[in-house]
């Protein structure tokens, strides 16, 4: 049963006007402080293998506002020159805060301002353009599968029973193989370059596989918990295969778990973010046509 999209002061899917402001900009204020999160990580012994973890776990939050500055990017409403001046803006201060944090690592080398400057540009090129690249992919989902609506009221709204078929089945069987297949290559790499390009298309399927499914559990209509639940234990497992691909494993256990459940920092916040958007009465509200197909493939024999 769908529910009408609240039309009152300007809260429909063509205009995303927030229901709780306050809410929203202290979701805002609380962001801008854990963007210094890198920052304080030269507060830590870095040597120190014990806090191994903490480092990791300070090191990871930048990826959660990258996740959620291209959700925003991506599945927001508003003008397109507003969403894109934001992306801009994020990337900015994101780029300024790892450029300060490698600034004042303990054994940084001495740099000239010019260096500087070009370090920053540097990485607010890589933060915007991720930023961006990312946005395609939930504007691509906003535009095909499901949009963020505001309904007036959520309980009205129902999750379809979940249902799956072969062919998620096959996507999860090739999704794990790829997985496990980049972690020993890393593991196994004959050269730097073989082993760079193998973290980073893992990387990147942690990356977007994580954001994807924070979204879609978060947002999606009717009882959330089994989802998120769900979406947390993929995040520690993937956060699992990237401790073993970068050889985590050969310290203590506890450093492993530790990193690992660092790792998966990221994926939390996010969740914690977008429940917050939840809690403002918004949802994704499913395109008929993505129902549509859905029926069709679970309705197909297997």
């Amino acid at each position: 049963m769908s529910a009408p999209i609240d039309q009152s002061n300007g809260n429909t899917a063509l205009n995303w006007v927030p229901a709780d402001s306050k809410l929203l900009r202290l979701l805002v204020v609380v962001h801008l402080l854990l963007g210094l999160a890198p920052i304080a990580t030269v507060l830590l012994p870095l040597d120190d293998i014990r806090f191994r973890p903490l480092i990791f776990a300070f090191l990871s939050v930048p990826y959660s506002q990258v996740m959620l500055l291209s959700f925003w990017v991506g599945m927001g409403t508003s003008d397109v020159i507003w969403r894109l001046l934001g992306a801009m803006m994020g990337s900015a201060y994101l780029a300024a805060s790892l450029v300060f944090f490698s600034i004042l690592l303990p054994d940084a080398p001495q740099t000239s301002t010019a260096e500087r400057i070009l370090r920053y540009e540097t990485a607010f090129a890589i933060c915007c353009t991720s930023v961006l690249v990312f946005a395609g992919g939930f504007w691509r989902m906003r535009r095909f599968y499901s949009e963020l609506c505001r309904i007036p009221d959520p309980r009205v709204c129902t999750r379809p029973r979940f249902q799956y078929s072969i062919r998620h089945l096959l996507l999860l069987m090739t999704f794990a193989a790829i997985v496990l297949g980049l972690t020993r290559m890393m593991r196994s790499a004959r050269s730097v370059t073989e082993e760079q390009v193998s973290f980073t298309i893992l990387g990147l399927m942690v990356f977007v596989t994580n954001s994807f499914c924070a979204v879609r559990a978060t947002l999606e209509a009717g009882r959330i918990g089994l989802p998120v639940f769900l979406v947390y234990v993929l995040a520690v497992l993937l956060a699992a295969a990237l401790g073993i691909a970068i050889q985590c494993d050969k310290f203590a256990w506890w450093v492993f778990l530790g990193c690992v459940l660092a790792m998966s920092v990221p994926t939390i916040i996010v969740i914690l973010s977008l429940l917050v958007v939840r809690s403002c009465g918004y949802r994704l509200i499913r395109k008929r046509r993505a129902m549509a197909e859905d029926d069709e493939s679970q309705s197909s024999p297997a």
